[in-house]
């Protein structure tokens, strides 16, 4: 599905909450501005699509995968020894995703027993590995992918800071390649919304905020999570 494209109907109730995800290089994309300490987002910049979007629907709810990061001196981390041991941040391995599934969980709980009248409450969840994770693929009832060319990465990486710091040679051997990989097993995934990342963030929360609109407006059909087969490559679910 591509930009052009954002709204399918079907013959769907519109739930007790909703579930958005928005995902791809996604935190470098809509926040150029913060520092990213221990490699958990740390929100410097202002403006920020989520930040936006939280302003355009007063009871949503945000979670940022970021937030979930190992610390960097986790035993559990991956090294590459090609770049002096360097952690490889790029993967699954390297977010507690069970206590991210967690926080969802409680933050439905919540939500299926709230007594709000007239609203529908709303969690987004971003994150560049949101979709790869199976569990938490099922979860989401729209799924926005914002995609960017490798010129546009390098440059928008530039505005990043990381502890520790990454290694010469990293997004070569490591970002670009996990980035193009992990895009690869979101393919059987046909409800994913594919967004142009060379645009401006304030087109893109424009594209998003319209999507859900349509489906909380009263009446407005909306699609339900469909079941994501736990076959990706080298995806273990217990991540």
């Amino acid at each position: 599905m591509t930009d052009s494209k954002l709204t399918t109907l079907t013959e769907k109730k519109v739930p007790a909450f909703l579930v958005v995800g928005i995902s791809g290089y996604v935190t470098m994309l809509l926040n150029q501005n913060f520092i990213n300490s221990y490699r958990k987002v740390t929100n410097g910049g202002k403006s920020t699509a989520a930040e936006k979007l939280k302003n355009l629907f007063p009871n949503a709810n945000i979670m940022s995968q970021d937030a979930y990061f190992m610390d960097p001196e986790d035993e559990r981390l991956r090294l590459l020894p090609q770049l002096n041991g360097h952690e490889n941040w790029e993967s699954l391995d390297a977010i507690e995703m069970d206590r991210l599934l967690q926080d969802v969980d409680k933050w439905m709980t919540d939500a299926m027993s709230s007594k709000q009248v007239g609203t529908v409450p709303l969690l987004i969840i971003e994150g560049f590995l949101i979709f790869n994770h199976c569990v938490l693929a099922n979860l989401f009832h729209r799924k926005y992918f914002i995609q960017i060319d490798r010129s546009t990465c390098i440059n928008r990486r530039r505005f990043r800071t990381y502890n520790p710091p990454d290694e010469p040679g990293y997004f070569e051997e490591v970002v670009w390649p996990m980035y193009l990989k992990n895009k690869a097993e979101l393919s059987a995934q046909h409800d994913i919304v594919y967004l142009d990342g060379t645009k401006s963030p304030d087109d893109i929360v424009s594209q998003i905020a319209e999507d859900i609109r349509w489906f909380t407006d009263s009446g407005c059909p909306l699609v339900d999570p469909i079941s994501v087969p736990c076959l990706l490559s080298g995806l273990d679910v217990s991540h």
